[in-house]
């Protein structure tokens, strides 16, 4: 992924949760949360009072808060984070997106039927598990290929706006589109 911020021809920086506290944000209108499975109440209340405000855009990957050290693995948890309703499929399969529709700014440059990779390897046939969609998108901007799901959306969330992609691999184009999208 340092490989997609590096030619998304974005300025970038990289930092832990455990940063939150002694960074100025005030500069920051994109912020991605990779690699976000598991969060303590603390840091989950960090990043809700922290980052999640001032108009800033958050882009959710994958499974952000699926482990919660109270209530286990849980989609409730995801919700309360991001602010999106999760459906957790049990299967395993490919986490990777097809587009299906255009003309939102976040698929600049895309066409209906692109596929968003889950992994940059060429012949790689890999799975991964579980597979998460998000619930109650009439219209999504992508499905997961092997869940059916919507697999990339976007909510205004009245002092934040909030973005969750299924796939754990973010292509250059996308991260690019966000943090045109964010300002």
């Amino acid at each position: 992924t340092r490989v997609s911020f590096d030619r998304a021809g974005i300025a970038w920086s990289l930092y832990l949760l455990s940063d939150l506290e002694r960074i100025d944000l005030s500069k920051i209108r994109l912020a991605i949360m990779l690699n976000t499975f598991r969060f303590t109440g603390e840091e989950r209340q960090r990043v809700r009072q922290r980052l999640c405000r001032d108009g800033r855009t958050m882009l959710w990957v994958y499974a952000p808060g699926f482990v919660d050290e109270e209530a286990g693995l849980s989609t409730d948890a995801m919700r309360e984070l991001t602010g999106f309703s999760f459906i957790r499929l049990g299967k395993e399969g490919s986490p990777g997106l097809r587009i299906d529709r255009v003309g939102h700014p976040l698929l600049a440059g895309y066409q209906v039927g692109d596929e968003l990779p889950w992994l940059t390897l060429r012949n790689y046939k890999s799975v991964c598990g579980p597979l998460f969609g998000v619930a109650g998108q009439d219209e999504p901007l992508a499905t997961g290929r092997d869940s059916g799901l919507c697999g990339l959306a976007v909510a205004d969330m009245k002092t934040w706006r909030s973005i969750y992609c299924a796939a754990p691999y973010l292509p250059p184009r996308l991260i690019r589109n966000a943090a045109r999208l964010a300002g």
